[in-house]
């Protein structure tokens, strides 16, 4: 399925409940077809070779997708960097390489989009202004009557179930001790694959947390610098993940069983 697609179709989930809402305006970070990395918001797209673009402050639906071809695309690991944003992915997790994030970029600061294991890729920096973003106003169809009948799930349903498995809370104390607990509130023990939807509350600036997958891929939820509360979605693939955090501290494991 064209990446493009996804992106529409994983964007469109999110808004499945129906109604008016304010949704947040989205920024991507692209592996583009002929492999070099750009950034695209608000009908424009930027590589290493434009003018800076500059994006309003504010909250952000964050998008990174690989758009080269699956036989000569080497594996990333790409990273989202700034104040407040630590992001780090090598889209190896899901049945496609599109991972969505919610993110807030600082006003009248400086981010990074690069490549970190293949530093040749030439990074794309963009900057925020002081000015705040408005969030959007999305209407979404009413829900049709019933008919009694089933059928199966569309695409765009098939796309919200993989983005809404279940969720998990992080928390990174003031102590910088490190929690991921469910939705009940019981800790992470054994979970069914898929994607989750991580909620993350950091609490001490001198500390954040990451994950580490079962082939020692490891995810960055916060950084040290970094406090307040972000969302991200990962995929969990079947196998023992860590938790800990970062930099240092206590290492606790939770077991992810196929579904």
């Amino acid at each position: 399925m064209p990446h493009r697609l996804v992106i529409a179709l994983v964007l469109s989930a999110a808004l499945l409940a129906g109604g008016a809402r304010a949704a947040a305006p989205t920024v991507t970070f692209v592996v583009m077809a002929d492999g070099t990395l750009a950034v695209e918001s608000g009908g424009q797209t930027v590589n290493a070779a434009s003018p800076i673009l500059t994006l309003p402050a504010g909250a952000y639906q964050v998008v990174i997708t690989d758009e080269a071809s699956d036989v000569d695309d080497p594996v990333h690991m790409l990273e989202v960097s700034g104040p407040g944003v630590a992001l780090s992915t090598d889209l190896q997790g899901g049945d496609d390489k599109t991972e969505l994030y919610s993110e807030t970029f600082a006003p009248q600061a400086s981010y990074v989009f690069r490549d970190a294991d293949i530093p040749a890729l030439r990074a794309v920096t963009f900057q925020t202004s002081a000015t705040s973003v408005a969030p959007t106003t999305t209407m979404t169809a009413a829900p049709s009557p019933s008919t009694g009948r089933t059928s199966n799930d569309g695409v765009v349903g098939a796309a919200a179930k993989r983005l809404l498995r279940g969720t998990l809370h992080a928390t990174v104390r003031v102590s910088g001790a490190v929690a991921l607990t469910t939705k009940a509130g019981l800790p992470a023990g054994r979970l069914v694959a898929g994607r989750y939807l991580v909620q993350l509350d950091d609490l001490d600036r001198s500390a954040g947390a990451r994950l580490v997958s079962p082939t020692a891929r490891v995810t960055q939820l916060s950084g040290a610098g970094f406090t307040g509360s972000r969302s991200v979605t990962i995929a969990l693939v079947a196998g023992r993940w860590s938790y800990m955090s970062a930099p240092g501290g206590a290492v606790r494991h939770f077991t992810v069983v196929a579904s």
